[in-house]
């Protein structure tokens, strides 16, 4: 792997490269925030961390972070991803499962559907 390039943008010192630009954290944050729906993150598996204050307090590379999709606040490392949308996205899956595999609530003595009954 590749070290990053410098920021394009700033010449501060890179965290990631993307296509033939390298950014900054700043830059990188102000790229996903600026650029990328939230829908876009949800279908990508959710949102991540983005930072908005450093908290040296509680640790070393922590920050007050906010998903780029949901909006969710947390304290930790920047550019995880959102618990929270993982959480949706799983329920969603079990819940869109469980959907199509229940067959549909049908009434056997209804006078619409008793001749489709009738050809079983």
């Amino acid at each position: 792997m590749r070290a990053p390039w410098p920021c394009s943008t700033c010449g501060a010192v890179g965290v990631k490269n993307m296509g033939t630009r390298g950014y900054c954290a700043a830059h990188l944050v102000d790229l996903y925030r600026r650029r990328i729906d939230p829908e876009i993150w949800m279908s990508a598996g959710g949102g991540i961390g983005l930072p908005e204050l450093a908290r040296p307090d509680v640790g070393e590379g922590f920050a007050e972070l906010r998903c780029s999709a949901c909006g969710a606040t947390w304290v930790g490392a920047a550019f995880v991803r959102c618990s929270w949308c993982e959480d949706t996205i799983a329920r969603m899956v079990v819940w869109q499962a469980e959907s199509v595999l229940t067959p549909p609530d049908v009434d056997p003595d209804d006078s619409q559907i008793s001749g489709v009954m009738r050809l079983r």
